[in-house]
């Protein structure tokens, strides 16, 4: 278990910055601790941070959300290994894990995920978070979350 901070611009709609509605109900998000590859600059990682958050919220990817920025800490509260901090952060909501590989697999996000070294940036440590509603969330359908 870990914590990372980072700093990004958050939407000023308030169903995507409170996470209310149909859409925030269920799904799949990527967390992504990302570090400059040698030779790329601050402002070339920034610029592909901004241009994968476009990919991933247009028509062909569909993600709910999708935030990056600098990581300004990692804090570690369990594991085996202790996790290296990052450089940048990048966070994508999708509502369906088909959504997730489809993106995954477009070849920007791919050239992050293999160490790439035409990407300015690689991924250091990634994970998958499967979202579900709880039984007493109050964005959650009244009887609750029904198992599938």
């Amino acid at each position: 278990m870990a914590t990372a901070s980072f700093q990004t611009a958050v939407p000023s709609e308030l169903e995507a910055l409170f996470r209310r509605g149909s859409e925030w109900e269920q799904g799949v998000e990527l967390i992504a601790g990302l570090s400059r590859q040698p030779g790329s600059t601050a402002e070339d990682a920034r610029e592909f941070l901004e241009l994968t958050q476009q990919l991933a919220t247009s028509a062909a990817f569909g993600a709910v959300q999708a935030a990056s920025g600098p990581c300004s800490g990692v804090q570690q509260h369990a594991g085996p290994t202790e996790l290296i901090h990052p450089d940048a952060v990048l966070l994508v909501r999708f509502q369906t894990t088909d959504e997730l590989a489809h993106f995954i697999d477009c070849p920007p996000v791919s050239a992050m995920l293999t160490g790439d070294e035409r990407a300015p940036l690689r991924v250091l440590w990634a994970a998958a978070l499967k979202v579900a509603p709880a039984e007493n969330s109050r964005s959650s359908p009244q009887g609750g979350n029904k198992p599938f």
